[in-house]
This record gives structure tokens, C-alpha cells and sequence, in this order.
């Protein structure tokens, strides 16, 4: 777990240094924590549940990809009815 707190800080700096610094950098280095300590719970809790969040997620992001096609399907549809160049 060492090493791999060390690699998270390491991405944190990296992006705070990729960002700039300053105000963006922060912010930047802020969501990178987020994220990682976010990934970090995920990954305990799918361990826990024998792998079943994993697929829990993975079967949310099938069913909204789905969604999203259908979606731009209608909206190029629409669009071929009008000239919008």
C-alpha cells in the first residue's frame, strides 16, 4: 500500500506541475485527489463484493452508451432534416 500511495501523490504533484501551479494547478491536483482516493474506496468495496460493483458498472455504462447512440441517432436524424451549414 506504500508504493501505491506513493504513486498517488506522485500523480497529484504531476498534475498540479502539468496544470501550471497556482490557482489551476490546485485545482487541478484537488480533482486528481478526489479521483484517486475515489478509485481507491471503489476498488476495496468491489474486492469486498467479490467483483460485483465492477459489474454493476460495467452493465450502467452499456446501458447509458446505449442510451447515447440512441440519442445521437435522433439528433443526426433531425439534423439531416435541416441545412444547418
Amino acid at each position: 500500500l506504500v508504493g501505491s500511495e506513493m504513486c498517488i501523490e506522485t500523480d497529484i504533484k504531476s498534475k498540479y506541475e502539468e496544470n501550471g501551479g497556482g490557482i489551476k494547478g490546485i485545482v487541478s491536483a484537488g480533482f486528481q485527489a478526489i479521483h484517486e482516493i475515489s478509485t481507491m474506496k471503489f476498488d476495496v468495496i468491489n474486492t469486498l463484493t467479490g467483483g460485483k460493483l465492477q459489474a454493476m458498472k460495467d452493465a450502467w455504462s452499456l446501458k447509458m452508451e446505449e442510451i447515447h447512440e440512441k440519442f445521437s441517432s435522433g439528433i443526426e436524424k433531425i439534423k439531416s432534416l435541416f441545412n444547418f451549414e
